[in-house]
């Protein structure tokens, strides 16, 4: 770990994660943090009248699990490896990190749900409508506060992809106006899929357009940005 903290050290390179199974590289998630996982805890909530519910969440909570694929990386993320990977291709999320809202949201996720299964295990048993009722609400919550979770991470990827946006005008000023994937993965250090995003999400059909060649190459062009200078985009950015 010491070797690669200080080979980290060069330029673009940062030590991460990498999952064994898709090779994917970047920080995990908690086991929880996926709804399956949760579905089996609900599963074994009910089965063993909420007893095992305490004890699965004691194995799995410090767990963490591929974004991408979803392996289980074990405690802390050990069953993963520790490589030196270019900054561009961390996780895309880490850049911009998550906010306390998104945290609490998170947690309360977690709370309302481990809550219904608690209740609508333990009244199937014993035979009690109400506390049944109660499970399902708690569960509606839940579902109530997933929802406002995905919309948080979803403002959070539109924050990265907006802060991605002005080295991309800046190199299209460079090249005239057109740019390729590979144009951007080249000048700008990041994997062909990010460059693909942000063009993508700059693709408007009025500002940047894309247009394919006769070689099947995929060109985007900035119109407002063809035949002019870098100088008076990198203006305009700090105005």
């Amino acid at each position: 770990m010491n070797q690669l903290a200080q080979r980290a050290d060069e330029p673009g390179l940062v030590v991460t994660h990498a999952c064994p199974r898709c090779r994917y590289a970047g920080s995990g998630e908690s086991y929880f943090a996926r709804g399956t996982n949760v579905a089996k805890l609900l599963g074994v909530t009910v089965l063993t009248s909420g007893i095992g519910a305490p004890v699965y969440y004691l194995l799995r909570h410090s767990h963490q699990i591929c974004p991408r694929c979803g392996m289980n990386w074990g405690e802390q993320g050990r069953r993963s490896s520790l490589v030196r990977a270019p900054a561009a291709q961390a996780r895309e999320a880490e850049l911009v990190p998550p906010g306390r809202s998104e945290r609490s949201l998170k947690r309360g996720t977690f709370v309302l749900y481990t809550l219904a299964a608690l209740l609508a295990g333990g009244g199937a048993v014993q035979g009690d409508v109400g506390q049944m009722a109660a499970g399902v609400g708690a569960g509606a919550g839940g579902y109530v506060m997933q929802r406002n979770l995905r919309q948080a991470r979803e403002r959070r990827r539109q924050m990265l992809l907006d802060s991605l946006v002005p080295p991309v005008l800046r190199l299209a000023a460079q090249h005239g106006g057109r740019l390729t994937v590979s144009d951007v993965a080249a000048g700008l250090g990041w994997t062909l899929p990010r460059a693909t995003k942000v063009l993508q999400y700059l693709d408007d059909g009025v500002r940047v357009d894309s247009q394919v060649t006769d070689e099947g190459m995929i060109v985007f062009e900035f119109r407002e940005l063809i035949g002019r200078g870098v100088s008076d985009v990198r203006g305009e950015l700090l105005a």
